[in-house]
């Protein structure tokens, strides 16, 4: 349901086939969280609709959240911008004994990753005649 598009500056983003159901695109739109749309997003959603509709083993949500997440602190600074702050908001509320910054980070983006993940999911299974 997802591609690889060429932009005309010739790089490439996720994005989701004309064809895809207004049902996943609802989900996708979804799972965005209130930002608008964006290459992280889209990546990620694909990489969970694989997943999720994969013929082969599956991961476990916890497990694909773990296979998704970013471990490098670089990477995880890249990712939070000021629409996601309220992200480690979110985990010092639940944590407050984490005080590692890298910890925080990657936890945050866990949580929304997490959160991704439960949108589509919840998609797929009540849509699962139609998604075969």
């Amino acid at each position: 349901m997802f591609r690889l598009h060429k932009r005309d500056d010739g790089s490439g983003h996720t994005c989701l086939r004309e064809d895809a159901p207004d049902w996943l695109r609802d989900a996708v739109y979804e799972a965005h969280d209130d930002e608008a749309p964006n290459d992280w997003r889209y990546e990620k959603c694909a990489a969970i609709w694989e997943n999720i509709t994969s013929e082969d083993e599956a991961h476990a949500p916890h497990e694909l959240t773990d296979h998704l997440t970013d471990i490098y602190t670089g990477d995880l600074l890249a990712w939070l911008t000021p629409g996601r702050v309220h992200y480690v908001d979110k985990v010092l509320e639940e944590w407050p004994e984490v005080k590692c910054f890298a910890t925080i980070l990657h936890t945050a983006q866990a949580y929304a990753i997490d959160r991704m993940i439960s949108v589509l999911l919840w998609a797929h299974n009540d849509n699962a005649e139609e998604a075969a």
